[in-house]
């Protein structure tokens, strides 16, 4: 669903939308332990409708699920973040995206070239007899 969601947000706003809200009463429901990427995405949608503090508040709840992890994901929400906060007229709060841009930076540099793509890899559950 979170890839229909990005799919559609890039050429069709209004499926996005609808998309975008039954991803996340899924990810509510039955995997609540998976739902950052589409909360970053759903963040990235309200930040292209202009509505910021929907976006950031969203960027927040996502970091702070991931802020153990270190994979692309979280590096896609600082990154994110930092762009949203970036856009404030406080220096503080420049100064707290310049903070987070580093970080996703630093942590993109860290991470194999191949990452990305293993964090999205599905792999059947196979049950063999034998």
């Amino acid at each position: 669903m979170t890839n229909l969601s990005e799919y559609l947000l890039e050429n069709s706003d209004e499926a996005a939308g609808f998309w975008f809200r039954y991803g996340l009463k899924y990810y509510e429901q039955q995997a609540p332990d998976q739902m950052e990427r589409h909360l970053l995405l759903l963040g990235l949608f309200y930040a292209t409708k202009n509505k910021k503090m929907a976006a950031e508040g969203l960027y927040s709840e996502a970091l702070n699920k991931m802020k153990d992890d270190t994979n692309m994901t979280k590096a896609l929400g600082l990154n994110l973040m930092g762009r949203v906060l970036m856009s404030s007229t406080d220096a503080r709060r420049k100064d707290q995206a310049v903070k987070l841009l580093k970080e996703s930076e630093d942590m993109t540099s860290k991470l194999p070239f191949w990452w990305d793509k293993l964090e999205h890899m599905m792999l059947p559950r196979l049950e063999m007899e034998l």
